[in-house]
């Protein structure tokens, strides 16, 4: 993970973490395991801090804000090898399209642009016509909800 990523309430870094012994390292590998194998995790933990911060700083009009969301350390972990996991078994078992490659790791645009730039060019070079529809979802994974400052049980 990135070394200077913003903390969660408890303020704990990852910078903190790296700097942890081979048994700081040990207890937080067996409680993240526990987490994962029980699946019991406590409310504090699954606490976040929104912070809405605006896309453009001379609009702060509400539509244009984007989240920023400071979790704890130990909670990115732990969703980040369940994602992991949970994708493997996706895609071992062909549960995800091959392209969806914004989200899969060591995946990029490349593949698909290079295939549509090969087809552009074919039907160039053949003067044949060519309709291409691109829809881009520009950010959305980028939008506040208004609820925030609600706190959850």
């Amino acid at each position: 993970k990135k070394k200077h990523s913003a903390p969660g309430k408890s303020g704990l870094t990852v910078a903190q973490v790296a700097l942890l012994h081979e048994e700081g390292f040990e207890s937080l590998r067996n409680l993240a395991n526990c987490l994962i194998q029980t699946g019991c995790v406590g409310a504090k933990m699954c606490r976040e801090i929104l912070i809405p911060i605006p896309k453009d700083p001379n609009n702060p009009a509400r539509e244009r804000l984007r989240p920023l969301k400071l979790q704890e350390v130990i909670k990115k972990a732990v969703m980040g090898i369940l994602m992991r996991r949970l994708t493997e078994k996706l895609m071992e078992r062909g549960l995800l399209d091959t392209a969806q490659y914004g989200f899969l790791p060591g995946k990029d645009t490349s593949l698909p642009l290079m295939g549509l730039k090969a087809i552009t060019d074919f039907c160039n070079y053949w003067r044949q016509r060519l309709a291409v529809l691109a829809q881009d979802i520009r950010h959305a994974y980028d939008t506040v909800e208004f609820t925030v400052g609600k706190e959850m049980p």
